[in-house]
């Protein structure tokens, strides 16, 4: 018994230290080192944006291949080294003795927590070496605390201007800490567009032309002006404690679409972004008449515009997503308002539930709104005989009367049934191809609307963006 089990025991040990010498080499001969083993970001103020620093170092006799990823429930942005040779290589590797220096970035777009969300952070950092032969992690962590000031409001809604007006706001900035901090500003506009509301890609599943958007040409586009009055946009200037200083913003459109910008607010290395909200009109030249307002909804890739306050109300306060301003408009008589020579009152239609389709229809002849039920019965129904008003245009030429403008109307051609209402030619022009004119005389004037479209029209200071 005893001669048997002495020699297991020794077979034992000696499997034990194999194993143990075993996993001490493989320590010792990993390909590469990262240095730190770990990255504390310290204390970060919300929006502020801060870096990690590792360095990946290849200690063998080969070459080494890496990739790395983020996981935690965040994303990460500057996956390179600094050394832009080595930055350069795809696929990513390292020659013996070689190091990546990597500067990754940490901020509200990705590993940040969201807006009102204070606290402790972590994110790791999955290393994968040679095709997953050896996998190290390292881990960035965080305290994220409310930024030091508060803005008077986020976002700064401009309001409404007319075409070549101004309109002003006062954007009041309190320092909330107990201790004097030093506060620059920033204006930074994009150019007057209409092409954010069609930024969201269409639905695969509908095959439906794309929507069309206008960019202004960057030449005497700027529409967002800023004066300052204690908080300084060229020298930060020092602010006590519990204490304001202001912002004077001015918004001064060339043409009728919206300028959308920010307000870059920096102070003790953190930066807070507050969106600017423009809208536009064009110059009103009847009183008493009334903004239309078109919108998008870009699930269905539909177009709607509306004159009733009400709604206009609830679409812009979300009550029905995804509808969204796309930031033309134009000026109509409104609802219930005494006729005047060749107005004429605008029909609206709406698709039954059993039609299968949901879209609105507009006509100002009296003769085509009574025609629709009978056209295309169990399709349509009557919504109102008085949306807005607007004048007729010449049925054989498409003529406007003097002091009002045409109204393009275009039909989609396609299952997903929608017209769309258009004031500037260049819209138009983009849209047929895809869209078909409806209306009267050779471009398809559908009404006539008072509405200005003198000098500086979109079709006199944009170019188109198709997308």
């Amino acid at each position: 018994m005893t001669g048997t089990f002495l020699p297991l025991v020794l077979r034992l040990a000696l499997l034990l230290v194999a194993t143990c010498i075993g996993q001490s080499a493989n320590a010792q001969t990993l390909p590469v080192t990262i240095s730190p083993p770990s990255f504390d970001l310290g204390s970060l103020f919300q929006n502020q944006y801060a870096i990690a620093d590792f360095a990946i170092k290849n200690v063998s006799s080969g070459d080494v291949a890496a990739t790395w990823s983020f996981r935690g429930g965040v994303q990460s942005e500057g996956f390179v080294c600094v050394e832009q040779e080595i930055a350069n290589r795809v696929p990513f590797y390292l020659h013996p003795g070689e190091t990546c220096n990597q500067q990754i970035y940490f901020g509200q777009s990705n590993a940040i927590p969201p807006p009102g969300v204070f606290g402790p952070g972590q994110a790791v950092i999955d290393y994968s070496i040679n095709n997953g032969a050896v996998t190290l992690s390292r881990t960035v962590t965080w305290n994220e605390s409310p930024p030091p000031v508060e803005i008077s409001s986020d976002p700064i809604d401009m309001g409404t201007a007319q075409v070549g007006q101004t309109v002003s706001r006062i954007v009041n900035i309190r320092n909330t800490s107990a201790i004097g901090i030093v506060i620059g500003v920033q204006l930074q506009q994009v150019q007057l567009t209409d092409c954010d509301p069609h930024t969201q890609p269409p639905l695969p599943s509908v095959p439906i032309p794309d929507p069309v958007c206008i960019k202004q040409v960057a030449e005497g586009g700027n529409a967002l002006s800023m004066g300052v009055d204690g908080c300084s946009g060229v020298n930060p200037s020092l602010v006590g404690p519990n204490s304001t200083c202001t912002v004077s913003l001015g918004y001064t459109p060339r043409i009728p679409l919206p300028t959308n910008g920010d307000l870059l607010v920096y102070t003790g290395g953190y930066q807070i972004t507050v969106p600017i909200k423009t809208a536009a009109a064009p110059v009103q030249t009847t009183a008493g008449t009334v903004l239309a307002v078109e919108y998008v909804n870009l699930d269905l890739q539909h177009y709607f515009v509306t004159a009733m306050q009400s709604e206009i109300d609830a679409l812009d306060s979300g009550q029905f997503p995804p509808w969204l301003r796309t930031g033309r408009s134009f000026w109509v008589y409104p609802s219930g308002d005494p006729l005047i020579a060749n107005e004429s009152p605008v029909c609206r239609y709406f698709t039954t539930p059993t039609s299968g389709l949901s879209t609105h229809f507009y006509s100002a002849f009296p003769q085509e709104c009574g025609a629709i039920l009978t056209l295309f019965p169990g399709v349509w129904a009557l919504e109102t005989n008085d949306a807005f008003g607007v004048q007729q245009p010449d049925v054989a030429t498409g003529a406007c009367p003097s002091g009002t403008s045409p109204l393009y109307r275009l039909y989609n051609d396609q299952p997903n049934v929608n017209h769309r209402y258009v004031t500037d030619l260049d819209t138009r022009s983009l849209l047929i191809g895809s869209w078909i004119p409806e209306g009267y005389g050779p471009l398809g004037v559908g009404m006539c609307v008072p509405q200005w479209n003198g000098a500086g029209s979109v079709e006199a200071l944009t170019q188109p963006y198709p997308r």
